[in-house]
């Protein structure tokens, strides 16, 4: 599967955020990073608004958040790109 045409990925993603517990998504941009991974930024909430990055690489989906008042993302959430397939 091509992730970079398919357009089921941001479904794929909303569907993982709103697993994870986040809600009130607002996507934000699709960017790539110099390791070709692809950053797919939203804003949403959990108890208060989080800036989230959703990286995705050919072998993995790692979803970071922020707080809005923080400038350092965390980890939330890792998986395999064929569990992310799945979804």
């Amino acid at each position: 599967m091509n992730l970079i045409v398919d357009k089921t990925v941001k479904p794929r993603i909303e569907r993982l955020l709103y697993e994870i517990g986040y809600f009130d998504l607002e996507f934000q941009s699709i960017t790539t990073t110099l390791d070709k991974k692809f950053v797919y930024e939203y804003i949403g909430y959990i108890d208060a608004p989080i800036f989230i990055k959703v990286l995705i690489s050919k072998a993995e989906v790692e979803v970071m958040d922020c707080y809005l008042t923080e400038k350092h993302y965390v980890q939330s959430k890792k998986l395999s790109i064929e569990e992310f397939i799945k979804l």
